[in-house]
């Protein structure tokens, strides 16, 4: 990536801030890192983008991936996050090759914390070399730059050596041509061939080619400076997005971490769901962590009277998180609420007031408003079913549900209705304008 070139995420205007402790720090830093590095196999350019939670650096003169590959992840410890991403950057300048990391310090503490999936633990910095000679260099190197730096294991990897940050495992790199054998787009990555290596189990999955939500969101953000996403792209993206949850719960399953960072929207506009380690049968035993601002609030910490709740999988946590997905959509940014002081305010009044803000001049806004305040309704009760979000669409819709065919729904179990959410009222603000700033003390 060429000098100057600014990092942005769907909640931010411009580039992303390199102070310390900033939210888009390690991002930045990557990215001051590897531009001009000029490394064997690639021009120095990256392209570093940030989605979610996650943050990917791609060499721009890189060779495309296979289509599977040994990946390469690096661990540690919450505190040594940024020495151990300053010395695999280093290698990775020299040696290009993709690589995703967590894009702040906040993150690698919830996949670090024991409230966290374990499915999860310890992937802060994920590598796919290029071919079996470039892993086994980088293993190596990798080894040696991060020797003596703290980190935990990572559980579903193999180490490089006893004691080593580095892990390695098999699987997909490259998307199929095209889509499944039946024609359809499926919701979910089509899995491609089981591999046994010694003791352990390896499921090779195909890659979703398109952007990741937080991506794709930031790259449609309105001209004008106004809220959101056009209702003429969101619309059925957040159609697709209903059908997406509705089928995973029919088959009895939680997803458990839905945020942008693990929605890709191909390049037909249609949203696909990845990384899909944390799904867990409705009604069992479940990881607390999943990523902040998509969180449900029996989740979150210090919930004690909720706790025992908030290890088991349900529909209704999903539910919350899609109402993120939707605001996200509606305002460009993720929803998530700075402290509110001297005395805090309800969420969804805080919510309701930005969102009524954005639906001044953003049809968008005005359309999914209702939805997302019913969807993250405080109490897992009174959240809004999946039926009950697509009326409402399809009733606010001069087109009507036939503006945005849909795939056949599956039969199987109806969540919860639940009443209407508070409505949103448009009042002048009082503080600054959300729409316009990352962090507000007046939402």
């Amino acid at each position: 990536m060429a000098a100057g070139t600014s990092l942005r995420t769907a909640g931010e205007r411009g580039s992303a801030d390199p102070g310390p402790g900033a939210a888009g720090s390690w991002p930045e830093t990557t990215r001051a890192a590897l531009a001009g590095a000029g490394g064997r196999g690639g021009g120095g350019d990256w392209d570093v983008t940030v989605g979610g939670s996650w943050c990917t650096a791609r060499p721009s003169a890189s060779a495309p991936l296979p289509e599977r590959g040994w990946k390469l992840r690096v661990s540690a410890a919450s505190a040594a996050g940024e020495a151990v991403l300053s010395a695999v950057v280093r290698v990775l300048a020299g040696d290009p090759c993709r690589f995703r990391f967590a894009a702040a310090q906040e993150h690698l503490s919830e996949l670090n914390s024991r409230n966290g999936d374990r499915g999860a633990a310890g992937e802060f910095i994920t590598v796919y070399p290029a071919d079996d000679a470039q892993f086994q260099r980088l293993a190596a190197e990798l080894d040696r730059a991060t020797a003596g730096l703290p980190g935990p294991v990572v559980p579903s990897d193999r180490p490089y050596r006893a004691g080593s940050r580095v892990h390695y495992r098999y699987g997909a790199f490259a998307p199929p041509a095209g889509p499944g054998e039946d024609g359809e787009h499926r919701s979910v990555p089509r899995p491609l061939e089981l591999i046994e290596e010694e003791d352990s189990l390896f499921l090779v999955q195909e890659r979703i080619t398109g952007q990741p939500l937080g991506s794709w969101v930031a790259a449609r953000l309105r001209r004008d400076g106004g809220p959101g996403v056009d209702w003429a792209e969101a619309g059925p993206v957040a159609h697709g997005l209903l059908d997406l949850v509705e089928q995973v719960h029919a088959q009895g399953l939680v997803l458990h971490d839905l945020s942008p960072g693990n929605v890709m929207v191909r390049p037909d506009g249609t949203p696909r769901l990845v990384d899909l380690e944390r799904a867990t049968e409705a009604g069992r035993l479940a990881g607390a962590g999943c990523t902040p601002g998509y969180r449900a609030p029996e989740h979150g910490p210090g919930r004690l009277a909720l706790a025992a709740r908030g290890r088991v999988a349900d529909p209704a946590v999903d539910l919350y998180a899609l109402g993120g997905l939707l605001f996200l959509l509606a305002t460009g940014h993720d929803p998530l609420l700075p402290e509110d002081l001297p005395q805090a305010r309800p969420a969804a009044e805080r919510l309701g007031r930005w969102l009524a803000l954005a639906a001044r001049t953003g049809g968008t806004a005005r359309r999914l408003a209702p939805a997302v305040l019913g969807l993250r309704a405080e109490d897992p009760e009174r959240r809004w079913a999946v039926a009950r979000v697509r009326a409402a669409l399809n009733e606010d819709d001069p087109a009507g549900p036939a503006a945005f065919p849909r795939r056949p729904r599956h039969g199987g179990p109806r969540l919860r209705p639940a009443p209407a959410p508070p409505a949103v009222r448009r009042q002048p603000p009082d503080r600054t304008d959300p729409s316009g700033t990352t962090g507000v003390s007046g939402a």
